[in-house]
């Protein structure tokens, strides 16, 4: 299967990322990964996630720390 580098890099960076429900995105457990069930031209439950990133210092750092010891 295809894996996306550049995901693999933010991850490793640690950085709170949020993915597509779609391909090897779908993959990446809940706790490394912000997930958005959007397909593409509809971003209705994007608003939401980002905002919760922005305002959960705590989340955003739980996320970061995950991703970095995922990869």
């Amino acid at each position: 299967g295809e894996t996306s580098g550049a995901l693999l890099h933010l991850l490793r960076a640690g950085v709170a990322t949020v993915v597509s429900d779609v391909g090897t995105f779908a993959d990446y457990p809940e706790t490394v990964v912000a997930r958005t069930k959007a397909t593409p031209g509809e971003a209705a439950d994007l608003g939401p996630i980002l905002r919760s990133l922005v305002e959960g210092a705590g989340r955003r750092e739980a996320l970061g720390l995950a991703a970095r010891e995922y990869v």
